[in-house]
């Protein structure tokens, strides 16, 4: 995963006299690319970016160095203190804030690269017949819209805990239709079903811009723009 500058700007019918524009470096350790030299490149270095005028930097995957605590009695934790998936996720959020601490101390934006969703094996396991169609944990497919009101309660608690833990975290990149869970040892991808972007975005719109006040960006792969209907002028809500 190459450095990326991108520049992203309201979208919709009558922001354009706001716009939210960044410089967003986007370079992180993406797993598979260890043979290009990747985890060795300099624009990993918070530092490098300020010279290059960059303005915001995107690390990789908050959402998955959470435990969930939230959806499960405190006696009955999916990730028990001194289970290895709760070691794990607790290094692996020790580095995710070690690279925050170094972006916000440059100045730089805070920003997190997620997949959307990728979620810890058990907590599908658990709410996979109210999840997942067919309750096929295995490889689940989620509808977003009506009647996915346990999937948003675990995204609700998914975001709830990732702001949480991770207090320096200024916004999200979020994409869809790929993920990469290659180095995620507990983790797994969830194949969302909906009728449109709209109602995902709304959902951002309302969980995370608006609620949080943080930033929300739609990585989209066709060029498409963000549905009119869901801008809200004045919040952080952009595609690129």
């Amino acid at each position: 995963m190459r450095a990326v500058a991108a520049i992203a700007a309201f979208c919709g019918v009558g922001v354009a006299s706001t716009p939210f524009e960044h410089r967003i470096d986007h370079q992180f350790r993406g797993p598979g690319d260890v043979q290009f030299g990747v985890f060795d490149s300099r624009f990993n270095d918070p530092e490098l970016l300020k010279l290059f005028n960059y303005t915001a930097q995107a690390g990789r995957y908050a959402e998955t160095a959470l435990t969930f605590d939230a959806l499960r009695p405190a006696d009955n934790p999916f990730f028990p203190v001194g289970s290895p998936e709760r070691a794990w996720i607790n290094g692996h959020g020790d580095a995710i804030r070690a690279e925050q601490n170094a972006t916000a101390a440059a100045g730089i934006t805070v920003m997190s690269h997620i997949d959307f969703p990728i979620l810890p094996r058990k907590v599908v396991e658990a709410f996979a017949d109210e999840i997942c169609v067919g309750g096929n944990a295995t490889r689940c497919e989620a509808s977003f819209g009506n009647g996915s009101s346990q999937l948003l309660v675990v995204l609700d608690a998914m975001m709830t805990e990732m702001f949480q833990k991770f207090p320096l975290l200024d916004g999200i990149i979020v994409r869809t239709g790929e993920h990469y869970i290659i180095d995620l040892p507990y983790h797994q991808s969830i194949g969302i079903r909906a009728s449109s972007p709209a109602p995902i975005l709304s959902w951002f719109r309302d969980t995370v811009a608006e609620k949080r006040g943080k930033v929300v960006v739609w990585r989209t792969w066709d060029g498409a723009t963000c549905p009119p209907a869901i801008i809200v002028p004045g919040l952080a809500i952009s595609c690129y």
